[in-house]
């Protein structure tokens, strides 16, 4: 009977007829009521299921054990339950065989490693355990840990400890010890570029607007900065007409305007059309002027700095015997100034400052206007009556300082009215008189000492290999033009000069000749190429710029011939071989560099047209870099890495060949990063 009710799974899917001819087992119809798909078999063999069970009573006599009874607990029948017994039983074992036994576990523990193993990278690791091992692996090339977990190599990060991010670091995490300076000899020292742009040695006298420079001895306007549309110019000092922006032909169309009656800081978004920036400074502001591109302003006054080529040490660094007096020339290195600020040399004697202006007294000195920042605080040793006027950005007075008797130490703090000061000093106190900006005073009286210079030969930049050299710059008028008054009335200050500066060189000679071209026969003086056979001097290194004369006068360009050939010196490419080679007969091992010419447009003569001769100046650029690659000499390619183009000649140069002082110095600092990698 257990066989007839063995429990099934409910399936509807049966769609035969019932058979209700006659009384079906218990057992099929248990398969009817849970197979038949159909309602009227389904019935059917419900009211057989009570006929069945009613026929199976009689023949039993109504008679269960009791004992069968209690066996079969909650479930239809003995059979059932004892089918559920074995799935549980089965299940059980199933969870016994998962779990490990002593035996597993010792056989795992015996293969970790209490030392990890190491592995090139985590290539070589999946590689060499793609399905895993236990134990802990370091990749050798990130330093990082790895363990197998899910089927899969996980990184657990760096390998005994929490790793160092990039640029984490900072200065107050490093102890005072943690540098040792006698572990730093014949090491590199860089100072960082300053991101103040603003040069105030490479300014002109007046102010730049939208019809040109205005005539006024009170400001100075700087050389164009290139810049690009998006770019966010800042600057700490904004007042009126603070720049004028010029589009790439040299034609001003936006000029900027500061907000206010006083300088303020202001920061302007470029326009699209404005390649170039000119800012005007007023001239009282000159020394504390600053400019930066798509950078933040510096919290305090920062030199420019273009070159981040200078040595430089603290001298806590140094130990007392660090220094031979006797060695203190050569290389520069500046001497901090004093802590008092007042020079008693240049106070003026029998006057002081009051709101009205100025009284004759001979029991007071006073300083001249000084120059304050809003907030900056000047501590005095002395204050007495009115000890100081404080006055606006056009140094009217605006503001008195008064105390009715002596104190020591009295702070004056400016405040955003004052941008000048001038001090009183009583005649009996000038002589130990001290002024300190934003800084304790002495306890003792400290001489006022200037910021100055001392040479230092053994912080010679050691990044600057041309540092007491010497060169020799052959060329046209581009190059002799340096030193010599130009057709503007304007002495120029050229190539020669401004490489002497830049790269420190200790001479620079300039043997450039005005309208010569490369080739000879051209000109009475036989061109640039004979003056290089009979004027070379051995030295560090020889520049020859030229071409723009060759083209201008029609020189055949000639055929670029083999290594010691004869060469036709009326060409420019027999002419400069020829120069090239008597250098090298010379000096086998002289550093040489050739400069292709810079683009031009004057006389006709342009960089689209060909010349008499049937060539174009950019014929003669590339016979230039040709012959730079036969003799394996570095070529600087002033046509296409100058800067100046066709859209720049007007503000740059003088006629559209030869450079103005603002030119000069935009082509010379290319020039200059180009040297310092030859």
């Amino acid at each position: 009977m257990a066989d007839e009710i063995k429990r099934d799974t409910v399936d509807y899917r049966d769609p035969t007829p019932f058979d209700n001819s006659k009384l079906q087992s218990l057992s099929e119809i248990s398969k009817a009521i849970r197979h038949k798909t159909y309602g009227e078999d389904t019935r059917e063999a419900i009211a057989q299921q009570g006929e069945a069970l009613a026929k199976l009573m009689q023949e039993t006599g109504g008679n269960q054990s009791a004992e069968v009874m209690a066996a079969r607990g909650n479930f239809e029948s003995l059979g059932i339950r004892e089918d559920a017994q074995d799935n549980a039983i089965a299940v059980a074992n199933s969870r016994l065989a998962n779990k490990a036994d002593k035996t597993y576990i010792d056989d795992y523990l015996s293969q970790v490693s209490y030392v990890p193993e190491t592995v090139a990278s985590l290539d070589e690791l999946k590689t060499k355990y793609p399905t895993g091992k236990p134990g802990l692996f370091v990749v050798a090339d990130n330093g990082h840990k790895y363990i197998w977990t899910n089927n899969d190599w996980k990184d657990a990060g760096a390998y005994q400890s929490q790793g160092i991010v990039d640029l984490s670091i900072k200065n107050r995490m490093i102890s005072d010890d943690a540098i040792d300076f006698r572990k730093i000899a014949d090491k590199k020292i860089k100072n960082k570029r300053s991101t103040n742009i603003f040069d105030p040695n490479k300014t002109s006298s007046g102010a730049m607007g939208l019809n040109g420079v205005a005539d006024n001895g009170n400001w100075i306007y700087t050389e164009p900065m290139a810049v690009t549309s998006g770019d966010e110019v800042s600057f700490n000092v904004a007042y009126s007409t603070f720049a004028i922006g010029f589009d790439g032909t040299g034609k001003a169309i936006k000029d900027y305007v500061a907000e206010g009656n006083a300088p303020r800081s202001a920061t302007i978004t470029v326009e699209q059309g404005v390649v170039q920036l000119v800012a005007n400074v007023y001239k009282a502001n000159l020394d504390d002027a600053m400019i930066t591109i798509n950078e933040p302003m510096p919290i305090v006054y920062e030199a420019y700095n273009p070159y981040p080529n200078k040595a430089s040490l603290n001298w806590w660094a140094l130990d007392d015997d660090s220094i031979d007096p006797k060695q203190l020339k050569g290389a520069e290195l500046l001497a901090k100034s004093s802590i008092n600020r007042f020079d008693k040399t240049k106070a003026i004697a029998g006057e002081a400052a009051i709101m009205s202006g100025f009284i004759k007294s001979e029991n007071w000195y006073r300083t001249d206007f000084v120059a304050v920042t809003p907030g900056d605080v000047l501590a005095l040793s002395v204050g007495n009556q009115t000890y100081a006027v404080g006055y606006d950005f056009d140094k009217k007075p605006v503001k008195y300082y008064f105390v009715n008797e002596k104190k020591n130490n009295l702070a004056v703090i400016t405040t955003s009215e004052i941008n000048y000061v001038i001090i009183n000093i009583p005649k009996d106190d000038v002589s130990s008189f001290m002024i300190a900006v934003n800084e304790q005073l002495p306890d003792t009286y400290e001489p006022y000492v200037e910021l100055s210079t001392v040479k230092l030969p053994w912080l010679v930049d050691y990044n600057n290999q041309w540092y007491g050299k010497s060169a020799q710059m052959f060329g046209d008028s581009i190059v002799w033009y340096d030193g010599h008054s130009q057709p503007d009335g304007t002495t120029a200050i050229g190539y020669p000069t401004l490489l002497k500066e830049s790269l420190e060189f200790n001479e620079v000679a300039n043997l450039g000749i005005s309208g010569a071209p490369i080739a000879r026969g051209k000109t009475t003086d036989n061109g640039s190429g004979n003056c290089i056979e009979t004027k070379y001097e051995p030295c560090d290194l020889v520049i020859i710029e030229g071409g723009t004369n060759d083209f201008k006068l029609d020189v055949k360009l000639g055929a670029i011939d083999k290594v010691g050939a004869v060469f036709d010196k009326t060409t420019t490419t027999g002419a400069l071989q020829s120069a090239i080679e008597s250098i090298f007969k010379s000096k086998p091992d002289q550093l040489i560099t050739l400069m292709t010419p810079l683009q031009r447009n004057k006389d006709g003569y342009d960089i689209y047209n060909k010349n008499n001769a049937g060539y174009t100046l950019n014929d003669y650029r590339e016979a230039i870099l040709e012959i730079g690659r036969l003799y394996s000499i570095p070529v600087w390619d002033g046509y296409s890495s100058s800067g100046i183009n066709m859209l720049n000649l007007d503000t740059l140069t003088l006629d559209g060949l030869h450079l103005n002082n603002v030119g000069y110095r935009f082509v010379t600092e290319r020039l200059t990063s180009f040297l310092q990698g030859v």
